[in-house]
């Protein structure tokens, strides 16, 4: 069995070598381990996060991932974009504090106008379809 990986330290390679890793938590920790899986579920057991593609406002493409098994809410799909200066989410518990522009800059070297709106696809299907939805503007749970 493959070791398993901090989600932080996950690349846009490691995930199209294998484009569904499971995800799960140890000790307050966030780990995922590739799994051999095409297709996932919401009625699945297990957690996972899958390869996604992202188009943003400029009309550049980038790829991250995303856990489409709930798709009720921002919240529960957790978008992430990954680059060479790291994870840039989508979604935080809260943004107060948390300098945007700023944010956006340092990890994509791009304006937030240059980033949102933007769509995103999956590139494993859930529940017989690939995910697919817009961000508007980055999102949390309390501002």
């Amino acid at each position: 069995m493959t070791n398993p990986k901090l989600l932080n330290n996950l690349t846009v390679e490691d995930l199209t070598r294998q484009p569904c890793w499971k995800f799960f938590m140890l000790d307050n920790i966030e780990f995922v381990l590739p799994v051999e899986k095409e297709e996932i579920s919401e009625t699945d057991s297990d957690n996972y996060i899958v390869l996604t593609e992202f188009f943003l406002n400029d009309k550049t493409k980038h790829f991250g991932f995303c856990s489409p098994q709930d798709t009720s809410g921002l919240d529960y799909i957790q978008p992430v974009i990954i680059t060479p200066n790291g994870h840039l989410p989508l979604y935080f518990d809260t943004i107060k504090n948390i300098d945007l522009p700023e944010l956006t800059n340092k990890i994509i070297n791009k304006e937030i106008d240059k980033v949102f709106p933007l769509t995103f696809i999956t590139r494993i299907k859930c529940g017989k379809e690939y995910y697919e939805g817009q961000v508007d503007n980055f999102n949390s749970l309390a501002d």
